[in-house]
């Protein structure tokens, strides 16, 4: 999707498909990548979908119910000594949770001068909450083992995944370590996290995607 904003003029299309379908539809795909007007290409049990807006049906507003965290229960933050995670603390303890670790490659607050000292200090002196940092790089598989290894106490319940690393170029400029170096953060830290926990009774997974995945680098 960035590379159609950045390049217009080139045919770009984007296919998603579910594991079952790509046996089925190889030779329909090879068609439809090179003839169909759609940028967007969908297979589901080796049914060709279309991307539509239809107009669904009306959602009456309700007051949101109010999260419950319990106290005896860990949540871990990736990317939690950066802006977001650190607000996504202050809130997750406000919701009752007395233990949160937060993951950090450098181990300190990511960006100076924009308020996230003090909600770290906050925390800090907050005398029911205990509170963790670790320095790792959740993209190498060692280091989130050791963020979410099973030797938690209380034991772990949660994941927000939310580290980034921006690498601000137009993509026809982006080099291999660039794209490693994105990748390694987003996706290959999200599969790390799935495979570390999905023995662990866990009550909430969260993946904080990036914006310039849908609309490129501002």
């Amino acid at each position: 999707r960035v590379l159609r904003m950045e390049v217009p003029k080139l045919p770009t299309r984007c296919v998603e498909m579910d594991a079952t379908s790509l046996p089925g539809v190889t030779d329909s795909l090879v068609r439809d990548v090179i003839t169909a007007t759609d940028p967007e290409l969908g297979y589901v049990r080796s049914y060709r979908y279309w991307p539509r807006v239809s107009k669904g049906a009306g959602v009456k507003s309700r007051k949101a119910r109010e999260l419950y965290v319990p106290r005896a229960s860990t949540y871990a933050i990736t990317g939690g000594l950066g802006g977001l995670g650190l607000r996504c603390a202050q809130w997750l303890h406000g919701c009752g949770s007395g233990h949160l670790v937060l993951g950090s490659r450098s181990g300190k607050v990511a960006r100076g001068g924009q308020g996230s000292e003090v909600i770290l200090d906050s925390l800090r002196g907050k005398s029911a909450l205990q509170l963790d940092i670790q320095k790792c790089d959740a993209g190498v598989c060692a280091d989130a083992a050791a963020l979410l290894g099973l030797s938690l106490t209380p034991p772990l319940r949660g994941v927000l995944h939310m580290t980034e690393q921006l690498r601000d170029k137009l993509t026809r400029n982006l080099l291999v370590d660039d794209m490693k170096a994105s990748f390694g953060a987003k996706s290959v830290a999200s599969s790390f996290i799935h495979a570390i926990t999905a023995q662990q009774s866990m009550s909430s997974n969260l993946w904080f995607s990036s914006g310039a995945a849908m609309w490129g680098f501002v």
